[in-house]
């Protein structure tokens, strides 16, 4: 397991780029990533999707779960994952990369698919049905954090920063703080929820740090856009059966908000976001790219504020500026360049 599997899904670096391998979350200086002088205005087209539509996905399920005539939380992610996992299979098919593969490659997709696509996003969803969509986003900003602490346990390396990663998880405990505050015997602003609504902001960037540690096996024996198509489909097959077994069918027709986002979920959030981000990793360095880590969360809270006034408590907000900051800091740390110079001979000659 190295620092790229576990900082951001290796499946969108190994889809982007035909390197035979990649060592951490370092870009070589070479054809991997475009110069400077080369990049057209257009590139940035796909850096601005992922810094942005990844924010928007909270508010959009938001809507998918609210007003009159919603959507329930498994019916809406079967569907999303669904339509995605079409969207992807058809770009597949056009770029030639529709392949066979083996049980045990179908059999890595679905555990992925479960800590992914299921305990991640599926969690997060049951989280934003009963929190403003801005307070889920800020919680989910805790990812590099997880991973930081993840590699820490399961490699028993010692954090580069001890500080820095322990100021994050003090930052998650504020943000967290009006939900965790009536346990405490305090009031708290926020309408009273299930506790399974706190615990999933916390196993869901968990979920997420495990699954795109899973990717990087994976994609040496499997096509990556071919993976994520079938992940996707297979998410939606459980959550679409999840959904039937649960509750059946909807009591009447989803309203249009409600499919809209659904339709905004499934085509760009899943489809054209990973598309983006595939191109993103080809056209900038990692940690530029990585950057989402830290920007969706302020993002979200803005967004969730403008449209659905939404007014986090004060102390959620210092708590995101400073998990914010441990995030860069943990972030600049593992970008740092690791680059091996080879000896110059004609420095060699000078001193013989």
């Amino acid at each position: 397991m190295n620092d790229g599997a576990i900082l951001m899904p290796i499946v969108v670096r190994r889809l982007a780029i035909a390197s035979p391998q990649w060592n951490g979350v370092t870009i070589d200086s070479g054809a991997e990533v475009q110069h400077l002088a080369n990049r057209r205005t257009s590139d940035y087209f796909h850096l601005g999707v992922i810094y942005i539509i990844w924010a928007t996905s909270y508010l959009a399920m938001k809507f998918g779960l609210s007003g009159e005539h919603p959507f329930r939380p498994f019916q809406l992610q079967g569907a999303r994952l669904l339509l995605g996992g079409a969207a992807l299979s058809v770009l597949a098919y056009r770029q030639g990369r529709l392949r066979g593969f083996g049980w045990w490659e179908l059999s890595t997709c679905v555990i992925s698919t479960g800590l992914f696509w299921i305990c991640r996003n599926g969690l997060a969803l049951l989280a934003v049905r009963e929190r403003p969509s801005g307070f889920v986003a800020m919680a989910m900003g805790t990812i590099p954090l997880w991973s930081a602490a993840l590699q820490v346990i399961m490699l028993r390396q010692r954090p580069d920063r001890p500080v820095v990663l322990l100021l994050g998880f003090v930052g998650l405990i504020l943000i967290l703080w009006p939900v965790l505050a009536p346990s405490f015997g305090h009031a708290s602003h926020l309408p009273h929820g299930s506790p399974i609504a706190l615990w999933t902001l916390i196993v869901a960037p968990i979920a997420w740090v495990l699954a795109s540690a899973m990717q990087a096996p994976l994609q040496q024996r499997m096509d990556g856009m071919m993976t994520a198509a079938v992940q996707l489909l297979l998410g939606g097959a459980y959550g679409t059966g999840r959904g039937r077994h649960r509750s059946a069918s909807l009591a009447s027709s989803p309203d249009w908000p409600a499919v809209l986002a659904l339709l905004y979920l499934a085509l760009i959030a899943s489809a054209l976001n990973f598309a983006s981000y595939i191109k993103a990793t080809t056209l900038f360095p990692v940690n530029v790219v990585a950057a989402f880590a830290y920007v969706n969360p302020i993002l979200g809270v803005i967004l969730g504020w403008l449209v659905l006034h939404e007014r986090p408590a004060g102390i959620s907000m210092f708590g995101m500026l400073v998990v914010t900051a441990s995030v860069v800091l943990t972030l600049q740390r593992r970008s740092l360049p690791q680059k091996r110079h080879a000896p110059n001979p004609s420095k060699k000659s000078q001193h013989s």
